[in-house]
């Protein structure tokens, strides 16, 4: 019994030694924002931790770096990177905008063009942070086809000194064939500037033709418009989450849920994925009852 268990053992061993070693000549990956970085001396894996080549990871962060013999020294200066910052931040602040509506045509324009540098710069701080990650992948939005080809901007009306606007986007292809995208964008005052600080897709407007309930509470709405004059569907079964937010018209005046009925005249906006069946699901993240 004792030697089975002590042959049991050595095998074991075995098998734990030759898993380290082929773990530990596995090539390891350098990867910086998602991008494999490729390095003249691989990373090397000793006494626990990863040496990595100094220079590729100062040229991913955009820093000089440079050998100096004389004192024997790696040098490495980030006075460059520094000024480029400050130039950015120098550039964002000409671009302010001093009226609500320059704030949502620059932001539009930034659409149009496929800009996302321009977009994030006319964006309130607390809309950057929310698209930071979206829009700094390459700076550049949308696709090449189909692309914008006008948008037209419509003042909706002020309320607590925020404007708001409906944007309503043009896009064409090589077909020359067109379709409508619209946004709902609330323009504010930070200081003495105006700054794009809220933005909602309208996915789907119509008239509500059902309404969804669950032991008396109103869980959800069916909205149809064989015209689809705004969003991409026809018709869609919304559903009322946590996070769905009710308003009357172009107001801050928030609704209930029960105060839908089957009738009312709604935009809605998407929170989050959606299923795309036919027709399309989804929870709903702003509902305008009009």
């Amino acid at each position: 019994m004792k030697k089975k268990i002590l042959c049991l053992l050595v095998f074991a061993l075995i098998l734990f030694s030759a898993a380290s070693m082929a773990y530990a000549n596995t090539p390891i990956k350098l990867i910086f924002n998602g991008q494999e970085l490729e390095t003249d001396v691989p990373p090397l894996l000793a006494d626990g931790r990863v040496l990595v080549p100094v220079r590729v990871i100062s040229e991913a962060l955009g820093v000089d770096i440079e050998w100096d013999s004389k004192q024997n020294a790696v040098l490495i200066n980030a006075e460059k990177n520094k000024s480029e910052d400050l130039r950015i931040s120098n550039l964002e602040r000409a671009l302010a905008p001093e009226e609500p509506l320059e704030a949502v045509n620059s932001w539009a324009k930034g659409v149009k063009t496929r800009n996302g540098a321009l977009q994030y710069a006319v964006m309130s701080p607390e809309l950057r942070e929310e698209y930071y990650d979206e829009l700094s992948e390459g700076w550049s939005t949308g696709v090449s086809s189909p692309w914008v080809d006008s948008y037209e901007i419509t003042e909706r009306g002020v309320e607590d000194g925020n404007y708001k606007f409906e944007v309503t986007f043009t896009y064409t292809d090589s077909t020359k064939n067109t379709f409508t995208e619209t946004q709902f964008v609330t323009v504010q005052k930070f200081e003495d500037h105006w700054f794009v600080a809220n933005i909602n897709k309208v996915d789907v407007s119509g008239e509500i033709t059902e309404i969804f309930s669950d032991d008396g509470e109103l869980t959800g709405i069916f909205v149809e418009n064989p015209q689809a004059e705004k969003g991409p569907y026809d018709k869609a079964k919304i559903s009322i989450i946590p996070e769905t937010k009710i308003f009357k018209g172009y107001t801050n005046q928030e609704l209930s849920p029960d105060d839908l009925e089957k009738g009312m005249k709604v935009e809605v906006s998407f929170h989050g994925p959606v299923l795309m069946i036919y027709p399309v699901q989804g929870g709903a993240e702003v509902i305008r009852v009009f």
